[in-house]
């Protein structure tokens, strides 16, 4: 066997050595894009993580509204009137109006609009899921506006207002005051005020 000298036992030392530093690096490739793949996995998922947070903070935000809701719908269709003929609408509007002493001239009536509500509004909390496909409804909201032009004082239109504020099925939704100034055959100067006010009817109408 020949023995090795000083300077062939270097070179193999050096050969060695690169072998394995090219070995090393040659490993460490595909382990450092393993890392990067893990990395950005993880910042996806915490990214996922806090959008569903988000999502559930929305949707507990939601399921409170709801439930406020149906706590409404539930007072309300309890105090609401049945839907009313017309003549009863209007005969309501004028002996509010004449038991306030304003005059009634002219009294217009729209046609009833019906806002539909959804089951799941109408059931309780625990047992309520959002509905699948076309939405069915237990009732309905009844809404009959209503103008009316009447004589009368401020005053008058004021204890008016203030009998029906706390009426759940009855509310002036806005009203316009026209101040008419006329004179008689000896020049005597008059006024009266004639006031134009929009009543809204609600009443409930319970599903079929």
């Amino acid at each position: 066997m020949t023995k090795l000298t000083r300077r062939e036992r270097t070179l193999l030392y050096a050969m060695f050595l690169i072998l394995f530093a090219a070995g090393a690096f040659l490993l460490a490739r595909p382990l450092a894009a393993s890392r990067d793949a893990a990395q950005e996995q993880l910042a996806q998922d915490r990214e996922a993580a806090q959008l569903m947070e988000r999502q559930i903070a929305l949707a507990q935000t939601y399921e409170g509204q709801i439930s406020a809701c149906k706590e409404e719908i539930t007072a309300l269709s309890g105090s609401l009137p049945a839907p009313m003929v017309s003549n009863r609408a209007d005969q309501m509007v004028t002996n509010l109006a004449l038991r306030h002493r304003l005059t009634p001239v002219k009294e217009t009536i729209s046609d009833p609009v019906n806002t539909p509500i959804p089951v799941y509004l109408s059931q309780p909390a625990e047992q309520g899921s959002a509905p699948q496909g076309e939405e069915e409804a237990v009732g309905a909201l009844v809404t009959t506006e209503i103008e009316l032009q009447a004589y009368g004082t401020l005053s008058n239109l004021q204890n008016l207002l203030e009998e029906i504020k706390d009426l759940p099925e009855l509310r002036v939704t806005q009203y316009k005051t026209t101040v008419e100034r006329s004179k008689d055959e000896a020049g005597n100067a008059s006024s009266r005020t004639l006031f134009t006010i929009h009543f809204a009817i609600y009443q409930y109408q319970e599903g079929e």
